[in-house]
């Protein structure tokens, strides 16, 4: 199990790294404190006066198959509190990077918008109470907290698609 610190420097790569592409796409990318829930990225094209709050959520290779993987948690809750709690996201964009444990392979990028995280997370969820092997009883899981994230294989779309900034701003 990774420690804290080793958490929070993968954290923290991810969202350098997405700052970077930004800067390298025309953006202002300002990264907050590590303190906000809310966002961790404030892109700026100033020719545009568009602005964009972004999330980054940074996974480090932990199987062979990212299709396998699961993101970082987005929320925390109870499965019979999902859609209630998916409802209250924040509108961001979000980013998540995929960062390979082989340092000479590059970080992978998925822009995703938060409409369809919220969709992300609740379908996930359902295939995991449908697919996965439980010791416990399904109502005993369903009420009980779990961190709540997605899997990469519904996020493979997603891969690169930075052309979603343009139709994600606000002024």
């Amino acid at each position: 199990m990774k420690s804290q610190l080793e958490r929070q420097l993968t954290g923290i790569a991810g969202v350098y790294f997405v700052a970077a592409e930004l800067s390298r796409r025309g953006y202002v990318a300002l990264a907050t404190s590590r303190n906000l829930r809310t966002y961790d990225i404030i892109a700026y094209k100033p020719e545009e006066k568009r602005v964009i709050p972004i999330q980054v959520k940074t996974r480090l290779q932990h199987l062979e198959d990212i299709k396998r993987e699961l993101t970082p948690s987005i929320i925390q809750c109870k499965g019979i509190e999902i859609e209630e709690k998916v409802s209250k996201i924040e509108d961001v964009l979000f980013i998540f990077v995929y960062l390979y444990k082989d340092l000479n392979k590059p970080p992978r990028f998925f822009i995703v918008p938060s409409t369809i995280v919220k969709e992300l997370i609740i379908k996930s969820w359902e295939d995991y109470i449908q697919n996965s092997k439980h010791k416990k009883p399904i109502e005993e899981i369903k009420n009980n907290p779990h961190p709540m994230g997605i899997q990469f294989k519904y996020l493979l779309e997603f891969e690169n698609k930075w052309d979603l900034l343009n139709s994600f701003y606000q002024k």
